[in-house]
């Protein structure tokens, strides 16, 4: 099963904690950690997020400093992610982010491309539009035919998610996945992303598993 995550909440959350930005954000890598963790144990095979978007890099140089910080951190123990078998891809324009934070990212993904467990997909410096408009322009270098398989294929990655969650009350898909999600379920939680815990993820495996699929037939 393929889950795809928007991570949404952090800031709203610390707020209403009346703490700093940053430790919003600090919870919520933490709470990824675990969710890599529970994953196995409810047969999800790829777990794809929206760690942060182009438009997320308009916020203050602070924020995304401490951002930048804290995945690094996330990334630095790259034996970890091995140790549990978990495969890292990056999704996303890099050149926009930080280059030691970019760094930091690109060794992880490589350290971690023999592992056969559960593939990581990390959507960072991230837009859906941008995604597909790059996808375009292989195309047209490579000097193939437009199709939908051609774009598929050109993609940052062609995986389509079974289940889509987003936390923290929005609905709405914001610039994420839009080629691959055309018939991908949603789920919309009104809790914020540090509030996310185990039941959460075995309830939304439940629901998908309760829900026909027809692909529009």
């Amino acid at each position: 099963m393929h889950i795809a995550a928007i991570m949404d909440g952090n800031r709203r959350w610390a707020k209403i904690k009346g703490w700093k930005k940053v430790l919003g954000h600090k919870t919520g890598i933490d709470v990824l950690k675990s969710v890599l963790d529970w994953c196995p144990k409810y047969n999800v095979d790829v777990f794809t997020i929206y760690a942060l978007s182009t438009e997320n890099l308009k916020r203050e140089q602070k924020e995304l400093d401490d951002l930048f910080d804290l995945i690094e951190k996330f990334a630095k123990p790259k034996e970890e992610f091995v140790q549990k078998n978990i495969k890292v891809h990056l999704m996303g324009n890099l050149d926009l982010i930080r280059p030691e934070t970019a760094k930091s990212l690109e060794e992880l993904e490589r350290a971690t491309q023999e592992c056969t467990g559960l593939l990581f997909q990390v959507c960072l410096s991230y837009g859906g539009r941008a995604e597909i408009v790059s996808a375009c322009k292989k195309i047209q270098e490579n000097g193939e035919e437009f199709s939908e398989e051609t774009i598929s294929q050109n993609l940052y990655s062609s995986l389509e998610p079974d289940l889509i969650i987003r936390t923290g009350g929005h609905k709405r898909l914001s610039n994420f996945l839009p080629w691959q999600g055309t018939y991908t379920d949603l789920l919309f939680l009104d809790k914020y992303w540090p509030e996310f815990n185990e039941k959460d993820l075995e309830d939304a495996v439940k629901y998908f598993k309760g829900i026909q699929r027809n692909f529009g037939k």
